[in-house]
């Protein structure tokens, strides 16, 4: 952190930039507002990805899920205070990188055994 990364990688594609345009106007920002910036590790990405799937409905890309990553991971560690207001921005559907939620879901083949009709999808939900 704090530094140029050379050849960055990361499931988060659209955020694999090693050495950003914008460096300066992040770092006033993280000043100007007493926020920070830290890293996440790809594990963690992918856990905010799951659970905002999962658990909220949402549908984003890695990059997205990212911010939600870094609130875990802070959280966690006892650096938000119970009553914080906190807003991640989550700009980037899950079609952006639709190869990702086929790698991650539990069941990948599953959907491609299913006739193509609401009778069939009805009825692997439990419905």
């Amino acid at each position: 952190m704090g530094h140029p990364i050379e050849k960055p990688e990361t499931v988060a594609t659209a955020i694999r930039i090693g050495n950003p345009a914008s460096w300066k106007r992040a770092e006033a920002a993280r000043d100007e507002s007493g926020g920070l910036i830290d890293m996440v590790t790809d594990d963690e990405i992918l856990a905010a990805y799951a659970e905002l799937a999962s658990t909220q409905g949402i549908f984003c890309e890695p990059a997205s899920a990212a911010s939600v990553a870094g609130i875990i991971k802070i959280a966690a560690l006892g650096r938000v205070p119970a009553d914080a207001t906190v807003v991640c921005v989550l700009t980037g559907h899950g079609l952006k990188d639709p190869e990702r939620a086929e790698k991650g879901s539990l069941t990948p083949t599953r959907s491609s055994r299913l006739p193509p009709t609401t009778a069939a999808v009805m009825k692997a939900l439990g419905w």
